[in-house]
């Protein structure tokens, strides 16, 4: 049978013995709910995934806070610290591509 739909939450893992249906072997499925420990470290990870990525937008306009760089220091300055604050943005960690400060 086909995958079940599973929320972000649950895990679904197909049986390892097919049952026999009118002749026909037929896999099945089990869906649980992930544990609180599993969510945790999916939490976790992809928290360390924004932060890494928001570290490297950082690095990438360092530059940007020079005195004598060619830009127009206080719009960068606002964006990096739109970056600082994507850890209170309210889908934080899970987020869009647009969910971040251009």
């Amino acid at each position: 049978t086909a995958r079940p739909d599973i929320t972000p939450k649950q895990v679904a893992t197909r049986d390892a013995a097919p049952k026999i249906v009118d002749g026909v072997s037929v896999f099945s499925w089990t869906v649980r709910d992930k544990t609180a420990e599993e969510l945790k470290s999916i939490n976790a990870r992809a928290a360390a995934e924004a932060r890494s990525k928001r570290t490297m937008l950082l690095a990438n306009t360092d530059w940007t806070q020079l005195a004598d760089a060619p830009a127009d220091a206080a719009t960068w300055a606002k964006y990096r610290q739109d970056l600082r604050d994507i850890t209170n943005h309210p889908s934080f960690p899970y987020l869009a591509d647009n969910d971040w400060p251009e």
